[in-house]
């Protein structure tokens, strides 16, 4: 059963696709990119590491994604370091940070003051950096982030100590209408 669910589910992203008509670039475009996120879910995410490539691509498509959905002129960067190289790291530990970024980014009616920064970086003995930076409504966002079970960045806490003991660091703070959160791993390979 766990081979035919997912074969059929791509089997129905693949016909969704080629109902696209050719010249929507765009939904062709988002269902390949789903297509791709599931795919590395399902049989990338099944060992205890992954190589940091794969993770990052995950990233970039996920972004992707949620771009399409964004009000057009939403200030959203994302900038992956091209010193990265190659390093093994535990699968889905940026995603938790990245969609808290896009769950809470604020809704002001200037799009061009809706902002959502990602950073990654690798800095010195092999410190692998995250940092998301998104500004949020700071009359409702306290009550939102209030009101949000937080979950996902418990999970990621926990999954955290569990993966990189004494090798890890996440900080949150708030500054006026902004909110960042930096994720810092002491990697090994």
């Amino acid at each position: 059963r766990a081979q035919i669910n997912p074969h059929f589910l791509f089997n129905v992203l693949n016909t969704i696709y080629f109902q696209i008509q050719k010249d929507n670039i765009e939904a062709r475009n988002s269902v390949e990119k789903l297509s791709e996120m599931l795919r590395y879910q399902l049989y990338e995410c099944t060992t205890d590491m992954i190589d940091i490539s794969k993770e990052l691509a995950y990233i970039e498509n996920y972004v992707t994604v949620q771009k399409m959905r964004m009000e057009a002129g939403t200030d959203l960067q994302l900038k992956i370091s091209e010193n990265i190289g190659s390093f093994k790291i535990a699968p889905l530990l940026i995603l938790p940070l990245v969609e808290n970024a896009f769950k809470h980014i604020s809704n002001f009616k200037d799009p061009s003051q809706n902002k959502l920064f990602i950073s990654i970086t690798l800095e010195e003995d092999s410190l692998f950096v995250v940092d998301v930076i998104n500004t949020y409504n700071s009359s409702e966002g306290a009550e939102i982030l209030q009101n949000s079970s937080g979950l996902g960045l418990k999970n990621l806490e926990r999954r955290l100590a569990l993966l990189y003991p004494g090798k890890h660091s996440i900080t949150r703070k708030r500054n006026g209408n902004t909110y960042e959160t930096t994720l810092k791993i002491q990697y090994h390979d």
